[in-house]
């Protein structure tokens, strides 16, 4: 019998006995040869992904290539480890700047409103010096 490449032949033997063990052991087989396949399909990149990278990365080094790193750091156990141990720290620090930024524009807004009563008189004392 001839296979193709890529192909997968599984056989099973078992009688009435050991049918019902039979089944688990063998599903607990394609349990493992599918979370094996699906752990080698998430950390490969085709050719197409890391030229297209690549060229991006070249172009501008510091603009829009958040795909391009992304990819790079999910495919890299190590850097998504780190990425993942981190991201409570950055989300503090983003949720900061957040906070931040929310109090600088309050600030600037109650200093506009006190300052708009002001600059309504001086434009209606202007029309009267007309």
């Amino acid at each position: 019998m001839s296979q193709a490449a890529g192909s997968v032949n599984v056989v099973l033997s078992m009688n009435a006995a050991t049918f019902t063990q039979g089944i688990r052991n063998a599903q607990a087989e394609l349990d493992k040869f599918a979370g094996k396949a699906k752990a080698a399909g998430e950390h490969t990149v085709s050719g197409m992904q890391a030229a297209s990278a690549s060229i991006r990365l070249l172009e501008n080094p510091l603009g829009n290539n958040t795909r391009a790193i992304e990819r790079l750091i999910s495919q890299s156990q190590l850097l998504s480890g780190v990425m993942k141990m981190a991201f409570p720290v950055v989300g503090a620090v983003a949720m900061g700047m957040i906070v931040g930024k929310l109090v600088e524009d309050v600030v600037k807004f109650i200093k506009t409103a006190q300052e708009m009563p002001r600059a309504i008189q001086q434009g209606f004392a202007a029309l009267n010096l007309c």
